[in-house]
Parts: structure tokens; sequence; C-alpha cells
């Protein structure tokens, strides 16, 4: 058995090993842009979509959470024509890539104002008080 006082590379390559996990760990909070723009992450809302497997039980779950607070969890459910149906994995995936990118639509649509406003682009406002109250 090698004692560490016999190998003192042990030691370096020990921190080597600490370093190059944090360096795994961290995210990236800043994205520099070709033009000199910097991009600083404020915060995040992440929508994470499961199939769940337990013996012959098969369902599925969303999980949405946003950075600093805590995240929820809720089953998730797929009809045809108003009833309930089981579908299969690669049927559920499709339907989930539409419902997200449709909801970030909506989400986009709702919160900005387009070019009528004298903008060259849409732009979110958001208020003081959420919820317009």
């Amino acid at each position: 058995m090698l004692k560490p006082n016999n190998c003192p590379w042990m030691h370096v390559l020990a921190i080597l090993i600490a370093l190059s996990v944090t360096g795994c760990e961290r995210t990236q909070t800043e994205q520099p842009d070709p033009s000199g723009t910097t991009r600083r992450l404020v915060q995040g809302m992440q929508v994470t979509f499961y199939e769940l497997v337990q013996g012959k039980e098969r369902w599925f779950e969303v999980d949405i959470s946003v950075d600093g607070s805590r995240s929820f969890r809720m089953p998730v459910f797929f009809t045809e024509n108003g009833q309930l149906v089981a579908v299969s994995a690669e049927t559920a995936k499709q339907r989930v890539d539409a419902w997200l990118k449709q909801r970030a639509m909506t989400v986009a649509a709702l919160s900005s104002i387009g070019l009528h406003e004298g903008q060259k682009s849409r732009y979110i406002t958001i208020s003081e008080k959420p919820g317009g109250h």
C-alpha cells in the first residue's frame, strides 16, 4: 500500500482531480459574445419531463423549478378526443416537445410588445407588481 508521505505526486494528483471536478460542476454564468457584449445569467426556469417506471406501472411527470425556489412536480396525462390514453415513450416525447414549444411561444406572445410600438424587435415588459395588481 502506498503511503501519502512516500508519494508526493499523489497530493498533486488529488488537487488536480479536485480542480477538474469543481470545474465540471460549475455552470457557465457568463457568455462572451463576438460583438464584445457579455451575457450574465440572472435567473432561470427549468421545465423537465420524466417517464417513471415502477414494476409494470409507467407514468409521466413534469418538474418545474425556478433558480433559488422550491421545484414542484405533477403528473402528466395524455388525451385523445377528450379521453385519457396510454401512449408510447416516443409519442409522449413528441407531444411533450410540441407542448413545450407552444407554451414558450404563448408566454413570449402574452408578455411581449411587437413592432407596432416602433421597436425593431419584440421585447418583454416586467411589472413591479406581477399579475398586474
